[in-house]
């Protein structure tokens, strides 16, 4: 798949190509710097329009939708940024502020030097060590330099505001006499904290055309609607997993028992499981420094405007063990695959209007995504939950789950930290809000132990040689010749997935149907490989049993007679099928002068979110009218209640009342069949 071109219906290349040759003439005119920003203002304009305003007007049915137009935009935004223009004020700005504040000149006086990222990156580290001051200067003036224990105090204090540890520490090694004036001086620093961090605030480094390319005010609207009904969605219809069988299979995917026939998607999966970082990270940048049986220290985490942080590290808890996971990852690497598109891709600066984490996307995604679906769907671990279409950032969501649920309430780190500094640290995450989008999914038995999944190294030469003495291959001189190549093969390459019979043909010769049947009669079972990825991860599995105390077991004997497949009467359903514009599909279903509305994440088109509509709809149609009696168990102070038909989870709630809980598991039942 080329990486270089994926827009269809708009060419955004010659957009951003055409807004930089503007840009660049109207820096270079002889207008003075207001009519340059005037004409910048009017440019940005020109292009929010053909991406949000006149193409909808103009043909609604080849428009952009708002959440492309969008990303187009942010993709137009970090071209200009990586051109590395600064606001054609900013150099006198900057010495401005400088010259205002002598006593705090030292922080920023060489901002006019550095590059835009740098820059970026340095007014926001000084602005949140300026924020501290006001909680700073209430500790020092506490600060009594008579004390004896004075050292100590300032410890303290340097430990609990660490980004200002280089001024405090200088108040340690003073001389008793000495420490007053100090301490004096830095105050005078922090009397400077506030003015200068509002000026800081409104200094303007990114090009003037940047102020005015944003999107108006009712796209902003519905993208913020629009993600919170996803938000929304996913709060609702939280999604149960069950740990021992989920951690056996990713522990499989971390230990192949045939290097060769573990995909990179596999093993990207895998370390994507047991550590929680992004796609990116795992194959690519991230750095993974063992501290401990079960805990990395990361570093290399994607940069939202992109790049690589590798300033910041991050202690994370690893879900397998640790050496498990760096074997993993050293095989994931060097993988044709992977490392072949490193080195592909490492002129990406080259190749335009391409960041280099959309280039390792726009490669990995759809392969990553693939894995990701089959892996989920095939082996029996999701207990219950509505129909997800599985994608490959899922695994950082549940791996934040699973460590909730083992570290948060037993690790001393977390012991006077809420759950969202827990997820916000974890992730790595600069705003604690994000948090709210990794909480859509339940983990069942977290903790208990799982039993490896075992197979047998099978020798498969070994098999073929035992065939030597087989009369067929003994008496036939073709069949000798094929079974001596076939060993030939197996034996250069011992973990071959298949050999067909063009590749024997060409080794050896002969006719096909000789070779087909030397390959379905006489050689299959030699050959076969039961320790394939695929076929143990396919195998269906019984889930763990929850082990809390079950008040009641009694399933309502409904349960038994329903899920006979009822067939549809003459009359076919009638469908009406809109695309929503958070990306979503609203499917209308009619059926019997019956009207059902059904909801599809996603779908590549509208035939596809028909028939999962379909699906849904009609699993739903198939349910008993009344609710089994729910089962009710107790979890320290909150009642859990699930609604179980076939040994399928279908409803499920908690309260600390037991008549509530089972009263909303009951709602939920209603609410699901409709």
């Amino acid at each position: 798949m080329s990486v270089e071109k994926r827009n269809r219906k708009f060419d955004l290349d010659k957009l951003i190509e055409d807004t930089f040759k503007e840009i660049e003439a109207i820096s270079s005119s002889d207008k003075s710097v207001g009519l340059k920003t005037q004409s910048f203002k009017r440019l940005a304009t020109k292009v929010v329009n053909r991406l949000f305003g006149e193409r909808s007007r103009k043909n609604p049915h080849t428009a952009l939708s708002l959440k492309t137009a969008s990303k187009y935009l942010s993709r137009l935004r970090n071209q200009i940024s990586e051109r590395g223009w600064k606001h054609h004020s900013f150099d006198q700005s900057a010495s401005r502020i400088v010259n205002l504040y002598p006593f705090s000149a030292y922080m920023i006086d060489d901002l006019c030097e550095l590059d835009l990222e740098r820059t970026r990156v340095k007014v926001k580290s000084v602005r949140d060590k300026l924020a501290q001051s006001d909680r700073l200067i209430k500790r020092l003036s506490a600060l009594d330099t008579n004390l004896s224990t004075y050292a100590s105090a300032v410890n303290a204090i340097s430990k609990d505001f660490p980004a200002w540890a280089q001024e405090i520490d200088g108040l340690k090694t003073l001389k008793a006499t000495d420490r007053a004036a100090a301490l004096e001086k830095l105050m005078r620093v922090l009397g400077e904290a506030q003015p200068l961090y509002n000026d800081l605030t409104s200094l303007k480094i990114d090009h003037e055309i940047m102020r005015h390319l944003t999107k108006d005010q009712f796209t902003r609207k519905a993208g913020i609607d629009a993600d919170a009904e996803v938000l929304n969605v996913k709060k609702t219809n939280t999604i149960s997993i069950d740990y021992p069988t989920l951690m056996a299979r990713v522990e499989f995917l971390l230990n192949p028992v045939h290097p060769g026939l573990w995909s990179y998607e596999a093993l990207a999966t895998g370390v994507g499981f047991a550590t929680g970082r992004r796609d990116i990270e795992v194959l690519i940048q991230g750095r993974f420094e063992k501290t401990g049986k079960n805990t990395f220290r990361f570093s290399g985490q994607a940069k939202e405007r992109g790049g690589v942080d590798y300033e910041n590290q991050y202690d994370i808890y690893s879900l397998v063990d640790t050496d498990v996971v760096l074997r993993a990852l050293e095989l994931l690497r060097s993988k044709p695959n992977v490392a072949g598109m490193i080195k592909e891709l490492e002129g990406y600066q080259d190749m335009r209007y391409y960041q280099f984490n959309e280039l390792v996307h726009n490669r990995t995604a759809a392969p990553l995504n693939k894995f990701m679906r089959e892996f989920m769907d095939g082996a029996g671990f999701v207990i219950s939950g509505l129909e997800r279409n599985w994608t490959s950032k899922d695994t950082r969501a549940i791996y934040a789950a699973i460590c909730f649920k083992l570290f948060f309430e037993t690790d001393p780190r977390w012991a006077k930290k809420d759950q969202d500094i827990f997820f916000q640290e974890l992730l790595g995450h600069s705003d604690a809000r994000a948090q709210a989008h990794y909480k859509a999914f339940k983990i069942m038995n977290a903790g208990q132990k799982w039993e490896p999944i075992k197979t047998a190294n099978k020798d498969r030469l070994a098999e073929l040689k035992k065939l030597d003495s087989d009369e067929r291959i003994q008496k036939s001189e073709p069949y000798s010749r094929i079974h001596e190549t076939v060993k030939r093969i197996i034996a250069q390459d011992p973990g071959i997935k298949s050999i067909s019979q063009r590749m024997i043909k060409n080794e050896c010769g002969g006719n096909f149907q000789t070779i087909k049947f030397y390959l379905d009669e006489i050689a299959k079972e030699a050959l076969s490989l039961e320790t394939s990825l695929e076929s143990i991860l396919k195998q269906e599995v019984a889930v763990s049993e929850v082990k809390n105390k079950v008040e009641t077991n009694t399933i309502d004997s409904q349960a038994d007679e329903v899920v006979k497949n009822e067939p549809l009467a003459d009359e076919k359903p009638k469908l009406i099928t809109k695309k929503l514009d958070n990306g979503q599909w609203e499917v209308t279903i009619t059926y019997q002068n019956n009207t059902h509305v059904e909801l599809v994440a996603d779908a590549a088109n509208m035939m596809v979110a028909g028939g999962v509509a379909l699906k849904q709809w009609d699993a739903k149609r198939k349910l008993p009218e009344l609710a089994p009696d729910p089962i009710v168990s107790k979890d320290g102070k909150m009642w859990y209640s699930r609604i179980v038909i076939h040994g399928q989870v279908l409803c499920e709630a908690w309260n600390p009342n037991k008549t509530f809980a089972k009263q909303a598991s009951i709602a939920m039942y209603k609410s699901m069949r409709g």
